[in-house]
């Protein structure tokens, strides 16, 4: 057996083993756990502590004082550790703890409407259960996931999410599914927080005023389909109910002479409504992640955090022939 195999067997056999026991425990226990382990990965997860201290310079400057920074880290860490128990404890009697552990602000009635509907979040508080909860409220979701490298892991949690009746659409050639659930009135939901490099369609948005690439796939499908956009998060409080505080809704153009202006403009105001709710709920965020992994020709490599990298030439030549389709403004 390779190392990569015994690797993977034995995180199956961890799932497997939370599985069964996570979904015994008491609530209170359940974040007490989260909180436990979030603080000591802190310690020893030091690479992506160093990259999240990072991440928050970029968004922060000093604004925020180190201590600050490292106290926003650690909430970070255990706000992860309680999204990743709760997939296991969400797992068990499904409707029944995600009515009385999820609520939505008043402001979601316009969303629990029967119409096409595009969803946006981001990886901030439990997206998981969120989309849970849209599905055990009637409102069931198309998300898209992007596969997990352990295929049995990613099978497994595939069939936690659909017990409520969510349809999962893998990421590679996710697009068809979304325009057919759209066009028949259905609504589907994506985090769009993530590197999308441009070899696969992605583009350079400024997010915390340096350069990042996104996809720009919610704006195209909205001026496709004529679907509203929506954005909204669910953060856990002390006791671990999750609330959705805010949903905001983006207006979408009328489609203008020049589409990839339009589809930029709209993945442009996307983005600069979740870098405010990242403002405002900082501690919620996945500061982990490389967001800023990928310099923007052009731009200066000293604006980005230490972990960026040029594109290889595969992006750079499908950058190369967007900015030959329409001049890119500056920086």
């Amino acid at each position: 057996m390779s190392a990569h195999s015994f690797r993977y067997a034995l995180e199956y056999a961890l799932a497997k083993t939370a599985l069964a026991i996570v979904p015994r425990l008491r609530r209170q226990t359940v974040v007490r756990l989260a909180n436990i382990s979030g603080t000591v990965a802190v310690f020893f997860a030091r690479e992506q502590s160093r990259v999240a201290l990072a991440n928050l310079d970029i968004a922060f400057g000093e604004k925020k004082t180190r201590v600050e920074k490292v106290q926003i880290v650690r909430r970070s860490f255990q706000t992860f550790a309680l999204t990743l128990l709760d997939m296991f404890w969400f797992a068990s009697d499904t409707a029944k703890r995600t009515r009385k552990w999820v609520v939505f602000g008043p402001g979601y009635s316009s969303l629990f409407q029967e119409r096409a509907q595009i969803c946006v979040t981001a990886h901030m508080g439990n997206w998981e259960v969120l989309g849970m909860a849209f599905s055990v409220f009637g409102f069931p979701l198309s998300s898209v996931a992007a596969p997990l490298a352990n295929r049995k892991i990613d099978r497994l949690f595939i069939e936690i999410r659909k017990k409520t009746g969510q349809q999962i659409l893998s990421k590679h050639g996710a697009v068809r599914g979304m325009l057919k659930t759209l066009k028949g009135g259905g609504r589907v939901a994506l985090v769009l927080d993530q590197n999308t490099k441009p070899s696969a369609g992605g583009i350079f948005v400024d997010f915390f005023g340096v350069p990042a690439p996104v996809s720009p796939v919610v704006a195209s499908l909205a001026l496709r389909t004529g679907a509203e956009i929506y954005i909204g998060i669910g953060l856990p409080d002390v006791n671990g109910r999750y609330y959705s505080p805010s949903l905001e809704q983006i207006a979408v153009p009328a489609g203008g002479a020049d589409r990839q202006d339009t589809e930029r403009e709209l993945t442009v105001s996307i983005m600069k409504n979740i870098e405010q709710l990242l403002l405002k709920y900082p501690e919620y965020w996945l500061w982990m992640y490389k967001r800023w992994k990928y310099i923007q020709p052009g731009t200066e490599a000293s604006r980005y955090p230490y972990y960026a990298k040029q594109l290889s030439q595969r992006d750079l030549a499908a950058y190369e022939n967007t900015v030959k389709a329409k001049p890119r403004q500056p920086a």
